[in-house]
């Protein structure tokens, strides 16, 4: 019988069956103290400490912490744009 795709031994199957069913982590955790980031201004901060712990060997890890912060980044920026585009839009209706 071929279970997953492994011939018939049964510890083949036991040893990937974990692998299957919960991500295989590819990183470390990092500590890293990042500043409140609550505006774009933050972000720039925030990317700053990032890039030191970059230049300190943490690439893989900084790079998805990047990830991150452009999605914050992203999101402070619509949030704001959108709180823009209704104040212009309340103002014309006067």
């Amino acid at each position: 019988m071929r279970l997953f795709g492994f011939g018939e031994s049964t510890r083949e199957c036991v040893k990937a069956c974990p692998f299957r069913i919960w991500r295989i982590k590819k990183g470390r955790a990092v500590s890293l103290r990042l500043p409140s980031v609550k505006t774009a201004q933050d972000v720039v901060a925030a990317v700053g400490v990032v890039a030191d712990a970059v230049g300190a060997g943490e690439p893989d890890e900084g790079q998805a912490m990047s990830v991150i912060l452009e999605a914050k980044r992203k999101a402070i920026e619509t949030v704001e744009l959108e709180s823009r585009v209704a104040a212009l839009e309340q103002d014309r209706k006067r």
